[in-house]
């Protein structure tokens, strides 16, 4: 985007908005495999599922986010 035209002569002040999606907002976000295209229901707990793809221990303390921005 070309913001030439709103410039002034000296210093300017920019601010971003960024609007990012709900992929960050219903998890799960203690998985041991991080980001996930399908869950299960234990997903979500530290017992492993269908979902898990075999892994024994699926919890992890430290969260598990998708990122965004510029």
């Amino acid at each position: 985007m070309d913001i030439t035209d709103y410039l002034q002569v000296g210093t300017n002040k920019i601010a971003v908005k960024l609007y990012p999606g709900n992929r960050n907002l219903l998890g799960p976000h203690h998985h041991v495999g991080g980001e996930f295209y399908f869950v299960g229901p234990s997903s979500f707990t530290d017992q492993p599922g269908w979902a898990d793809g075999g892994a024994k221990d699926i919890w992890r303390d430290r969260y598990c986010f998708v990122a965004f921005g510029l």
